[in-house]
């Protein structure tokens, strides 16, 4: 996280001492070979994000972080990344390995609030991504004439080729549009398919879904969307070719750049998945270990394809020699896989969800995303709370709420925070019970946007809120938007995705505006590479109900909604979101993090609608997250006081305390024209301007 560091130097900071035994943390909590699936993505998650927390050349304040860190801003220059890092040893003694961890446990301990990263401020172009240098292959699209959806295509090629272990050209994604002249916006949905021969019990053995199958392998790949995609979204909206768009991608993955501590961690976490398939092997290890933090990582198989793609179109992934490739390797290794897959898929081009919240209108990413859904329900039932009298305004008992350390009533202004905590944890609540139900592909089943959002609806979810006490998630089902019951879910069952995906955000000096979020769903997707291709492929099957009736890895029963069908979309919570007051975008912004999307998204435009912040210290804010099952509430460090937290667990909560989350990005226009673009200092992004 950006921490005064010079902006001369372009490596990312790995100074810490404890940084460098991230291999041995990994070693010795023997994540390369864990057997539960489950532990091996949660590990995952949080060592890029302990990782991306190390990488701060100097420590936290405490409570006066945030003022302490006031964000820089500068016109039209890239965020500052820091030192030259230092690589991490090969080799660890179990000593220091041990002193690690330790260390690495009392440095995030005593980090308290996370300061604004640093942003870019500027009247023209703009791009803001989660890894510097593909922010900079957007500008030279900006600074080339090119517009917004040409930079933001440049940037996605860009992320596939510098975050290998989040998303590729193996994958795909969700983005809005908003075309400024028209004044519309175009949802493109590229996000992969099931393959035709995939049925709903493919992956149960034995009666039993097998997360290895539906994780790791060639039959865990769905059939890849970006770029068919990206290709037709920059014919209908770009004015550059595709051989210029993919240019800067195929620079960096031909020259090469510094590996991350991020990329570093997330080699080591899917070590053993990346040694069991050649390819895999032979790309993203080194004599069959990970890259040392800081040495150059060259993809040459990957820069070659790139360039045929700029060169033969998008067909190349079809009936090209790509495709061929991987359908060939997906049926020597059992997979699903088709050339006719490949060829029938197609982009989806519609109309955004759309919804209003305090003055703004709010487009967002329809099914078969539920983020957008649950984010207007989530923002509807806040607003509408303003007239509800017996909610925000009736005080809880005072033998309830009550400071830890002292006896007698809580104070007016702690008890004004713990209801509106309470309030969003209980909203959150309810939102989630009915995504678990619901949600699916619109072309598959009947998913009831209008009723979940309907103010009759909200009301009556709104009623079920008790402001004494938290709803046990055992009590709390599925409503009846418009009288459609939904199924009964098994106390176990919750949403499922993974955390690993990235987000960036575009706009240009005419004021269109692109915000794109691709993935290949867990860490290095299915760790498969196809032969002489350097295209890793996703594991987005997974993101399917694995089996009707059976739990998964995750101990997850998925609804018969999200079953999978041959041609059908996985079930997400990328949620893309554009804000607009008078017919022009004020706000785009969205985030990585399965789920937790949606209020990492939802708590970004709390911050800067309704308490006024400014997008870096929106963005920078302690999150909470509550997605019904389980019954408890993840937050960050310092997300709450240890009075209010006290207040909020004798009301029920239960809270889990959980490593920062989210990287998201944005850019805000303010009433003058000033374009603002922010990273979020949880991870390593940064932002470009004309």
């Amino acid at each position: 996280m950006p921490n005064g560091r010079s902006p001369k130097s372009a490596a990312r900071p790995f100074t810490r001492p404890e940084i460098a035994s991230a291999w041995g943390i990994a070693s010795a909590w023997g994540i390369a070979s864990a057997r539960s699936v489950a532990l091996q993505m949660r590990v995952t998650a949080w060592l890029l994000m302990v990782t991306a927390g190390l990488c701060a050349d100097a420590g936290f304040a405490a409570s006066s972080a945030w003022a302490q860190h006031p964000p820089p801003e500068r016109a039209g220059q890239s965020s500052p990344v820091g030192r030259e890092p230092r690589a991490p040893p090969h080799a660890e003694t179990r000593s220091s390995v041990r002193s690690g961890i330790d260390a690495t446990h009392r440095r995030l301990d005593a980090r308290a609030l996370l300061p604004p990263a640093p942003v870019v401020r500027g009247r023209a172009g703009m791009v803001v991504s989660a890894h510097p240098a593909a922010s900079k292959a957007g500008l030279q699209m900006l600074e080339a004439g090119g517009n917004a959806m040409d930079a933001a295509v440049a940037t996605a090629f860009a992320l596939s080729v510098v975050e290998p272990f989040s998303s590729g050209v193996g994958g795909g994604g969700f983005l809005l549009y908003y075309d400024a002249q028209r004044a519309v916006t175009t949802v493109v949905d590229f996000r992969e398919v099931a393959p035709r021969k995939a049925r709903p019990d493919t992956f149960v053995v034995n009666g039993q879904a097998d997360p290895k199958l539906s994780t790791r392998g060639y039959k865990a790949v769905a059939v890849p969307g970006m770029v068919p995609g990206l290709a037709k979204a920059l014919r209908r909206f770009g004015t550059k070719r595709l051989r210029d768009v993919v240019r800067p991608a195929v620079e960096l993955a031909d020259k090469g750049f510094p590996v991350s501590p991020q990329l570093f961690v997330a080699m080591h976490a899917r070590l053993k998945d990346l040694r069991a398939d050649a390819e895999a092997k032979r790309v993203f290890l080194k004599e069959g270990e990970p890259y040392p933090v800081g040495e150059r990582f060259r993809q040459p198989d990957l820069a070659r394809t790139l360039r045929a793609l700029g060169q033969l179109g998008p067909d190349l992934f079809t009936t090209g020699a790509v495709g061929r490739a991987m359908v060939a390797a997906s049926k020597a290794q059992g997979g699903l896989l088709t050339i006719e897959d490949l060829k029938r898929f197609e982009p989806r081009f519609g109309e955004p969800l759309v919804g209003e919240y305090r003055g703004y209108t709010v487009q967002t990413m329809p099914p078969p995303s539920s983020g957008g859904t649950l984010l207007l329900q989530m923002l509807g039932l806040y607003e509408m709370n303003e007239d509800q009298a017996h909610l925000g305004v009736k005080a809880a008992s005072p033998t309830i709420v009550r400071p830890p350390s002292k006896v007698g009533e809580a104070s007016p202004a702690l008890l004004k925070q713990a209801n509106d905590a309470h309030l969003w944890i209980e909203i959150m609540r309810r939102a989630f019970a009915d995504r678990a139900v619901f949600f699916g592909d619109p072309a598959f089943v009947d998913v009831p946007v209008d009723g979940l959002l309907d103010p009759a609806y909200l009301k009556t979810r709104l009623a079920t809120i008790d402001m004494d006490r938290a709803s046990p998630s055992s009590q709390i089902v599925s409503g009846e938007p418009k009288g459609l019951k939904g199924p009964t879910m098994r106390r176990t069952e919750r949403p499922k995705e993974s955390s690993d995906t990235t987000h960036l955000v575009a706009i240009d000096r005419r004021g269109n505006v692109v915000t794109l979020t691709q993935t290949i769903n867990t860490v290095f997707g299915a760790s498969v590479v196809a032969p002489e291709t350097g295209v890793l492929l996703n594991n987005e099957m997974d993101d399917f109900s694995a089996a009707p009736g059976a739990p998964n890895a995750f101990g997850l029963v998925g609804a018969k909604a999200n079953e999978i069908q041959p041609g059908k979309v996985p079930l997400s919570s990328m949620t893309p979101t554009l804000l607009l007051k008078d017919g022009r975008v004020r706000l785009a912004l969205g985030a990585p993090g399965g789920p937790t999307i949606i209020t990492t998204v939802l708590q970004i435009i709390h911050g800067v609608v309704d308490l006024k912040l400014d997008l870096a210290h929106a963005i920078a804010r302690p999150r909470m997250h509550m997605q019904w099952l389980p019954d408890r509430v993840r937050i960050e460090e310092d997300a709450l006081s240890d009075e209010l937290r006290a207040t909020l667990e004798a009301r029920g909560h239960i809270f889990e305390v959980s490593r920062p989350w989210g990287n998201a990005t944005a850019i805000q226009v303010l009433t003058d024209g000033t374009r603002i673009g922010a990273a979020d200092p949880r991870g390593g992004g940064g932002g470009e301007a004309e």
